[in-house]
């Protein structure tokens, strides 16, 4: 079955690639592992990215000054077989932990990651309430990676926030 995932990220770091990095701290990983967050939505890619940004205190100065790229990835997974984390086995309030503190989903992930035992592993967003949007975490460390990606599994559209938010008195002529 054919997953289509999205991303939001700064064009600056675009290399013509959808590209894991070594990030700090994420409620998935430790720091220092290399993994691909995507979300199973556009609209869940952005809510992402601005909750991160949030988190970092980069909110105000990212979402009005970022070039920003929507990367889209068509990925071939099979459902009967991708991992799935239940949210219900989840601890209490896992989702308002903030990332740096998330110890049981890192545990998990980290889990994951170090397995090396499939490609993709789906988990239950943080941003939105339980079960209402799902992220893939792509493991570059897996053995049939896609190193590169095909050219034609993936595109890349500018996105601005500021835009589509209204700041900078833009606004779309209908």
């Amino acid at each position: 079955m054919t997953f289509t995932l999205y991303r939001v990220q700064k064009a600056k770091r675009w290399n013509g690639q959808p590209e894991p990095g070594f990030c700090r701290v994420g409620r998935w990983h430790a720091g220092g592992r290399a993994l691909l967050y995507l979300a199973e939505s556009p609209a869940l890619a952005v809510l992402e990215w601005l909750k991160s940004k949030l988190a970092a205190g980069l909110l105000e100065l990212e979402v009005g000054q970022a070039e920003l790229l929507m990367v889209r990835l068509h990925l071939e997974l099979d459902p009967a077989i991708l991992p799935t984390v239940d949210a219900a086995a989840l601890p209490t309030g896992w989702e308002q932990v903030p990332n740096i503190h998330s110890e049981a989903t890192q545990k998990l992930g980290n889990a994951w990651l170090a397995g090396r035992d499939s490609l993709a592993l789906r988990v239950p967003s943080a941003t939105l309430p339980t079960g209402m949007g799902w992220n893939v975490l792509l493991n570059p460390a897996y053995p049939d990676y896609p190193t590169p990606f095909p050219p034609e599994s993936f595109s890349v559209m500018p996105f601005s926030l500021a835009y589509y938010l209204g700041l900078h008195g833009t606004s779309a002529v209908v």
